[in-house]
């Protein structure tokens, strides 16, 4: 995959574990990502992601090596 993580994925209201690693993604994580609320676990590292993680949900206690 390449560019922004598409903020319709936050419409994905039964997501439990997110896994984009290894891929060109580009951009901001999506603030409505972190009102996923069955969202156990985010896997977003190897790719060049930037800015603010959202302040909510799975994301405030996300693992470090999730995001490298």
């Amino acid at each position: 995959m390449t560019g922004p993580i598409p903020v319709g994925m936050s419409e994905l209201k039964k997501l439990e574990i997110l896994r984009l690693e290894y891929n060109n993604l580009s951009g901001e994580i999506p603030q409505q990502l972190g009102g996923i609320e069955s969202l156990l676990a985010v896997n977003v590292s190897h790719n060049r992601l930037v800015g603010r993680l959202p302040a909510s949900g799975v994301f405030q206690s996300l693992d470090a090596s999730a995001l490298e």
